[in-house]
C-alpha cells in the first residue's frame, strides 16, 4: 500500500478503536446518571469524533474513484484488457456508464421530447424533500391541520452544538 493508504489505514484503525471505547464507555446506564454539561460535552467530542470519520470516509472514496473511474480502466485499456480474475478479489472488468441529468433551463423541452420519444413513463412529477419539510414544518408552526394520510410526520426534538 502506499503511504498515504497506510497512514489514512492507521487512522481509521485508530477511530474504530476510539468509537469502540465510547460505546463501551457510554451505555445508556451510564449517560442516564450524567448531567447537562457533561452530556454536552459528551455530544460535542462525539461530534468531532464524527467529522473525522466523514473525512477520513471521503478521502477513501476519492482514491476509490480515481482508482475505478481512472487510473484502473486506463491501464487496462492499455494492456488490452477487457477483463480479468485476480485470486482473492474476483473478476474485474470495466463497463461503459454515464452520469445524466438535464440542464436546469431546459427541463420542459426534455419532458417535450421524452414524450414525443415514446419515453414519457420516464417524467416523474417530484417533490424537493428539504422544501416540503420546511412546509410542513412552517403550516405546523402556523397550526394548519396537515392530512396525516398523505403525510408521514415524525416530530422529534435534539440537541445541537454552535461551532466553537
Amino acid at each position: 500500500m502506499s503511504m498515504f493508504l497506510d497512514r489514512l489505514y492507521q487512522e481509521i484503525l485508530e477511530m474504530t478503536e476510539t468509537v469502540g471505547n465510547v460505546l463501551d464507555t457510554h451505555t445508556n446506564e451510564h449517560l442516564d446518571v450524567l448531567d447537562v454539561k457533561a452530556l454536552a460535552v459528551i455530544q460535542s467530542e462525539l461530534s468531532e469524533q464524527i467529522d473525522a470519520l466523514k473525512s477520513a470516509r471521503s478521502a477513501l472514496i476519492t482514491v476509490f474513484d480515481n482508482i475505478r473511474n481512472n487510473k484502473l480502466p486506463a491501464l487496462m485499456e492499455d494492456e488490452g484488457l477487457e477483463k480479468f480474475s485476480l485470486t482473492g478479489v474476483g473478476t474485474v472488468y470495466t463497463q461503459d456508464d454515464a452520469y445524466v441529468s438535464i440542464h436546469s433551463d431546459k427541463k420542459s423541452d426534455a419532458h417535450e421530447w421524452l414524450s414525443d420519444s415514446g419515453h414519457g413513463e420516464c417524467i416523474k412529477p417530484n417533490v424537493n424533500a428539504n422544501s416540503l419539510k420546511a412546509l410542513i414544518k412552517s403550516l405546523i408552526k402556523k397550526g394548519e391541520d396537515i392530512p396525516e394520510d398523505i403525510f408521514k410526520i415524525t416530530p422529534y426534538t435534539q440537541t445541537r452544538i454552535r461551532s466553537k
